[in-house]
């Protein structure tokens, strides 16, 4: 599974989660978390408004 997949099922486990826990759960840097979540959140959005 990618990071971003990754990213993904550990938020819908948790339902929440800091950019820390994240980035050091899964021991990559904090811009490879921030890039990810931007991601997420473009899909997400893309999602909504189709």
């Amino acid at each position: 599974m990618n990071t971003r997949g990754l990213i993904l099922f550990y938020l819908a486990r948790k339902n929440c989660a800091t950019l820390d826990e994240i980035y050091s759960n899964f021991q990559i840097n904090k811009n490879t978390a921030k890039i990810a979540l931007s991601w997420l959140a473009k899909e997400q959005y893309n999602k909504e408004i189709a």
